[in-house]
């Protein structure tokens, strides 16, 4: 299972194990504006009110901004769809810093919402050729929204390797190969799925790569290798597209019974199609095929169907895995919901992949609640002990 089926807490993991502020206080530090390395974060463009706050600063009083300290304004326009003075400011900060690559990233893509087509090649193609290899994919990108497909022939080996792990230059090269009559490739199309690693593709991929990936695939089933069938499979089956998920999946493992990636991901079609025991099984068969790690799928099956049998299947190897914090933190919840579970509350506390759960304000609320709970187990005195280092490191509410 990749997906558990009931709320996770949020962890805040990116901004507690960086040294670096990325939070919108960075917004009032205008002695780094002129280093907009420093601004790339998402998470600093967050608070709606701090964006317009320097929005006013500078519209107030713009000459006392240098050029080069633009980028961080230029964001905050862009936090509010203010194309128009994203683009003006962002001119501004290109005149002082013409080749700065994540600048005419932007610029590119401020190009594209404005439906200025060449001007989004220009400016990715100027970050490319500068050495900015990230900006071939929105290049291509933009050849294709201008219905220029023949002018990727000079970059398509580049991105026929990148495509080996990454869904957004697939979904390019993919739609390169049969999306225009001037240049079908079917060979290429079948080619390039023969040697993506899916698990890498999927490690990464996003929701609209995924949606494009499936009406690929249902477009062009019929060319599509057995091997790369988790791909789509995986798409369909977050769109809660069951029957051809699990169609896909099954002609995947038709073709090779132990394709990790497909006895994964079907185990969540089995058990949503009210089949837990053929879940069950794919999972094992899952980890008899090589990937211990799948113990953690079962231990998520576990929690979502609530069943103390299937957690006692799979907790010994849970034990020897690196489960993932967002999983942990489903772990810890349940176990405070359910009386029986001290194994998965102390195993969700403990080991590699749990330090994440001591820098989040509510997970350690419910480590707390659960040290009441189990408290008289003798794993609990070692874990209080954690939890009030842990403690002294959280913001003191207000």
């Amino acid at each position: 299972m990749k997906k558990l089926l009931y709320i996770f807490l949020t962890l805040a993991f990116v901004s507690t194990a960086m040294a670096q502020d990325t939070t919108p206080g960075m917004l009032k530090q205008r002695k780094f504006f002129d280093k907009p390395e420093l601004y790339e974060a998402l998470s600093i463009y967050s608070n709606r009110e701090a964006n317009a706050e320097l929005i006013r600063e500078y519209e107030a009083k713009p000459a006392e901004f240098k050029p080069e300290q633009l980028m961080p304004v230029v964001s905050c326009y862009m936090a509010f769809n203010n194309i128009p003075a994203a683009k003006k400011t962002l001119e501004l900060f290109l005149v002082a810093r013409p080749n700065n690559q994540r600048a005419l990233r932007t610029m590119g893509t401020l190009c594209l919402l404005s439906n200025d087509h060449q001007g989004a090649i220009d400016n990715f193609k100027k970050a490319y050729e500068s050495g900015d290899k990230t900006a071939l994919k929105s290049l291509a990108s933009a050849y294709l929204l201008a219905k220029q497909p023949a002018a990727l022939k000079p970059y398509i080996d580049s991105l026929k390797e990148m495509a080996k792990k990454d869904l957004e230059a697939l979904n390019i090269v993919l739609i390169y190969a049969v999306g225009d009559k001037n240049t079908q490739d079917e060979a290429m199309f079948k080619e390039v799925l023969s040697s993506v690693d899916t698990r890498e593709i999927l490690r990464g991929a996003s929701m609209d790569g995924l949606s494009a990936i499936l009406r690929i695939y249902l477009a062009k089933r019929d060319l599509w290798p057995a091997t790369a069938l988790a791909i789509p499979a995986r798409a369909a089956a977050l769109g809660e597209l069951w029957l051809p998920a699990l169609q896909a999946y099954e002609k995947a493992l038709e073709a090779n019974p132990k394709d990790i990636m497909a006895l994964r991901g079907v185990s969540l079609v089995y058990y949503r199609t009210g089949d837990v025991q053929r879940a069950i099984d794919s999972i094992k068969a899952a980890m008899a095929a090589g990937d211990k790690e799948a113990a953690s799928d079962g231990v998520e099956l576990a929690i979502i169907t609530a069943r103390q049998d299937i957690w006692d299947q799979f907790k010994e190897a849970a034990k020897s895995i690196k489960i993932n914090p967002a999983v942990r933190a489903g772990m810890v919840q349940f176990s405070n919901s359910r009386d029986g579970y001290a194994d998965m509350f102390f195993m969700a506390c403990e080991g590699e992949g749990s330090e994440p759960l001591f820098k989040d304000a509510g997970v350690m609320e419910l480590i707390a609640n659960g040290l009441k709970k189990y408290g008289t187990d003798p794993r609990a005195a070692a874990l209080k002990s954690k939890y009030d280092e842990a403690a002294k490191t959280l913001p003191k509410k207000s």
